[in-house]
């Protein structure tokens, strides 16, 4: 918990202290929070002397999915075009685990602007104003964490032993396939269910299969998604439509629920899950995007992705739950 709020935290305080003298937009913020919760669990993953191939992979993804994320934001064909890449950038990023402990590392650490990315409120309009922004974010939250992990004196990870290769080479091919199928899949059930936020099915089926350890595994984390979600994005979207939007308080609440589900992690993924979800929530009450109506349109997308995410666990190259690469970051 204290690892994340040190990150979170200084993260959100150094972009708003560069506010003050230049204008950053609202995305770029929003990337430096996201990139701050889920980066110490990954540098506490990886040896010290595999940060700087991580953190280049970090920031050339950051920059490849605000593209991508900028076209599915758009109509017609760049939204596909937006959708294939972000589907590939994802499955290629699993993919990588087979070729040792370097490219595990630079692994980890792609997977994760993808999430930050995806919630991050990226107009189709895309400017280099915007692309810079989101990459200087991404460098201010790799700093913090890096910097956290080294005054925390952490140990060094360093080389682990794993399975047998084939069924290391094995499984990594099939989690990247799943996670391609899916996410494009769930892209694609956004579409139909509300073009208007597709975030929420995609966003579902990357974290329920990220790093799946099975298909029980994924059923599990799917029901444990659906049920979290359902808690918390109905308590947190009462609660923001009491404020106006552009509310502080939405903000306050945001850092809140963070530092609860950084307590709360530990003790089963339904409360992460909760608190994420109503995190984003009072993010986008925030941004003006509340109600009942959209309510029942999250939730609607979370049980999309969720089904989505599944089935694919289940029908799509299934992966044994044994192994090296089933780890969970």
């Amino acid at each position: 918990m204290l690892g994340t709020l040190v990150v979170v935290l200084p993260a959100f305080w150094t972009m708003g202290q560069i506010g003050r003298w230049r204008a950053i937009p609202l995305a770029a913020i929003v990337v430096a929070v996201m990139l701050g919760l889920s980066l110490p669990r990954a540098v506490a993953a990886i040896s010290t002397s595999d940060w700087p191939p991580a953190a280049a992979a970090l920031l050339v993804v950051t920059f490849i999915a605000t593209v991508a994320s900028a076209w599915v934001a758009a109509n017609g064909w760049p939204r596909i075009a937006g959708a294939t890449v972000y589907s590939l950038v994802a499955g290629f990023a699993v993919w990588l685990r087979r070729y040792g402990r370097v490219w595990r590392a630079v692994a980890l650490f792609a997977q994760l602007p993808l999430i930050a990315v995806l919630v991050a409120p990226i107009p189709s309009s895309l400017t280099g104003n915007l692309l810079l922004w989101v990459v200087v974010s991404a460098i201010t939250a790799l700093t913090w964490a890096g910097a956290t992990a080294y005054l925390m004196n952490r140990p060094d990870p360093g080389e682990r032993p794993g399975g047998n290769g084939p069924r290391r080479l094995q499984a990594s091919t099939r989690m990247s396939v799943q996670l391609i199928i899916a996410v494009a899949v769930a892209f694609g059930a956004g579409q139909v269910v509300d073009e208007k936020h597709i975030v929420w099915p995609v966003l579902t089926a990357l974290i329920v299969l990220n790093n799946n350890r099975g298909r029980e595994d994924v059923l599990r984390k799917g029901a444990q998604r659906l049920t979290g979600a359902l808690a918390g994005t109905a308590a947190a979207t009462v609660l923001v439509s009491l404020w106006p939007p552009g509310d502080t308080r939405s903000v306050v609440a945001i850092f809140v629920v963070i530092a609860v589900a950084a307590a709360v992690r530990p003790f089963g993924y339904v409360y992460w899950a909760a608190c994420v979800t109503a995190g984003l929530s009072f993010l986008y009450g925030y941004l003006g995007e509340g109600g009942m109506d959209t309510l029942t349109r999250r939730l609607a997308g979370i049980a999309v992705g969720g089904v989505i995410a599944v089935l694919t666990a289940w029908f799509v190259a299934p992966v044994k739950p044994t192994g090296s690469d089933s780890r969970r970051a």
